[in-house]
Order: C-alpha cells, then structure tokens, then sequence
C-alpha cells in the first residue's frame, strides 16, 4: 500500500470558496469543493472528484481496489488497441505490456500508485485509451444502436474531459481512426459520431474551464509559437531519455513491417499498418502538445 503523498495531503482538505480549510466528510462539501476548484485550480473535475472522493474516510480501501483494476483494464486496452479484439487472447503480448509500462516510465510509482498521480495519469490514459480502442475494434453488427451510441456519448465524455495531453492525444487518435475507417471502407455507425461529440464535449468542459486562463497565469502563461517552437528540442531530450525503450522497440517494428511488405508498394503498407500509424501519431501529439506546457511532467 503506498502512503499517502504530496498533493494527498492538500486533496485531503476542501477548496470551497469562503470556507475554512478543514477535511472534506460528505458528498455536499465534496461539491462545494470542486466547483470552487474547477474555477481557480484546473479543469479536470472528473479526476480531481475521485481524487477527493478516495480521499475522504475509508476510501483508501476502495481505491486500492479500483486502481488495480484500471491498472488491470489499462493492458486490455492496449492489447484491443494493437490487435482489435480480445478474442483468442494471448497471455505473451498481454505480459509484454505490462513489462514494458514498469520498466519504461520514469516514476511508475508516481503515475500508477500514489493516489493522485495514477488518477491523474494512468486512470486517464485508460479512459482515452479504453474509448479508442473501440473504434478499432468495429465489432460486426448494428444491435441496441442506441444503447451503444449513449454508452459511447458518455465514454468520449470521460476521455475528452481527463486530462489535457491525453484529451489532445485521443482527439488526434479519434481523427485517425475515424479517416482509416473511411481509407478501409467500412461504413460508418451511429455511436461513432456520439463518441467523437461526447469527445468534444469534455474537451471543451477542460479546456474552456475558468481555472485553465488562472493556471496558465501562475505559470508564466503559455508563451506564442516562437516559445512552443523553442520547446520542441526539450521535449524531444526529455522523451528520449525517458521513452527510449519503447522508442528503440519502435523503429525495429517500423523496420520489421517495412521488411515485410516490401515489393507489395506503399498503399499496402498503409493499409495493413494503418492502426499502428494512428496510435504512433497520437503518441507524438501526446509528448509534443507538452510544448505549450512550461515543464515536462515525469
């Protein structure tokens, strides 16, 4: 169990507005806490309601359940994300995953442990990925269409209103996947456009909330393009030196698969390796949006 931690603490206590500074006990002052902190902390409401929820009393038990179990989802995820189903599971590619995500973050602690950080982080990464892995996926059929096209409203809710890099890398990734589905032909379903609009929705719930202009103040601002611009070489240092494994296993896939279809001309390339073109672009979006950020957060 990992004790309690740095922001813990301060999560611990309300941020309602004109209020002492005590411990949050119910569900209302947990309210009152999070409308006052979507205007002057950030937006990501969602997160920092759990986040608080988890927090109060008993709900340390409750969390390290849950959080072993989006731990758990997020490696499903993934694996539906590379192959497009769960069907025929295979155990070796699931374990690779894992391994991977404990050896190539930085501070896996920080982001899928300590209570703050993995809703934050890892808990957020999972609703992104767990929402676009369904569109790669495109099981066959049209049943309970409008069930579907709610059940995906809402998850592109959750995606869009997590976190700010994984809300960019999902929108760029939703794009993709959206215009492979139309390079492949495959027809379109209603719950696709619920999800991209629930997607956006959330998007605007975090980007457009009081507390981003306030933050952004606090930090120096986010600078113009020159600045971003300038960026683009840390976060470059910075993602090599932290993503290098998953970076160098990378290109020996890129090399692998051009290998493979050499002879068969570029079209075919593209459209057998279509998905994994998406997923890399959104991992590029997801470090280098960083660059409107004044820091790399590990």
């Amino acid at each position: 169990m990992t004790p309690f931690y740095a922001d813990d603490y301060s999560y611990m206590f309300t941020y309602a507005a004109d209020a002492p500074k005590a411990r949050i006990t119910n569900l209302y002052e947990l309210w009152l806490s999070q409308l006052n902190h979507y205007k002057v902390m950030n937006g990501r409401a969602v997160v920092h309601t759990l986040v608080q929820l988890f927090l109060m009393g008993e709900g340390r038990m409750l969390f390290n359940v849950c959080n072993t179990l989006v731990f758990l989802g997020l490696g499903f995820a993934a694996y539906g994300a590379a192959f497009g189903t769960l069907k025929n599971l295979r155990p070796l590619p699931l374990l690779a995953f894992y391994a991977l995500l404990f050896l190539s973050l930085p501070g896996f602690g920080q982001s899928c442990l300590w209570l703050t950080g993995s809703v934050n982080y890892m808990w957020t990464s999972f609703a992104a990925l767990a929402f676009l892995a369904l569109y790669r996926a495109d099981a066959p059929g049209d049943s309970r269409r409008l069930l579907r096209a709610a059940g995906m409203f809402c998850l592109g809710v959750l995606a869009g209103w997590s976190d700010e890099n994984a809300c960019l890398a999902a929108a760029v990734g939703l794009a993709l996947l959206l215009a492979r589905r139309a390079f492949i032909k495959k027809p379109f379903r209603l719950w696709h456009w619920t999800g991209a609009a629930g997607l956006l929705l959330g998007a605007a719930a975090l980007f457009l909330a009081p507390a981003q202009r306030v933050r952004a103040e606090g930090m120096g601002g986010l600078g113009g393009l020159s600045t971003w611009i300038g960026r683009i070489p840390y976060v470059t240092f910075d993602a090599i030196e932290y993503l290098w494994l998953p970076l160098a296993l990378g290109l020996v896939f890129l090399a692998m698969s051009i290998a493979q279809s050499r002879g068969k001309g570029f079209v075919y390339w593209l459209r057998k390796y279509s998905a994994a073109i998406c997923w890399l672009c959104a991992a590029i979006v997801s470090a280098y949006c960083m660059c409107a950020a004044p820091y790399f957060p590990l």
